[in-house]
């Protein structure tokens, strides 16, 4: 009876012992992966940001690259979207959205 309570604690302890090996294996891989996931979020919003920057500079200078040649020219250009009544005569004051018009 005695050698069966030792080797029964003996199996105990190999097995609380394989217990904490597999459990500081598993912090490892989580420190890992918490790691990739770090560098692969900041990347992804590097991106995003890059992306952002990219298309508020698109949208604040083309608009402006295509009518200052046109403005140069002389002839009249109305900024604006005339489908839907948002333009209105020239030489009017408009209170809604922002509409330009050059004339001769």
């Amino acid at each position: 009876m005695i050698y069966w309570l030792s080797q029964m604690q003996d199996e105990v302890s190999a097995a609380a012992e394989t217990l904490d090996a597999f459990s500081d294996e598993t912090l490892k891989e989580h420190a890992v992966f918490q790691h990739a996931k770090q560098a692969e979020m900041k990347e992804m919003l590097s991106t995003v940001a890059d992306g952002q920057i990219e298309m508020y500079k698109k949208a604040c200078t083309d608009p402006w690259t295509m009518v200052l040649p046109r403005a140069d020219s002389g002839s009249g250009i109305v900024l604006g979207n005339d489908e839907l009544g948002e333009i209105d005569p020239p030489n009017t004051t408009h209170t809604g959205r922002c509409v330009v018009v050059l004339d001769n």
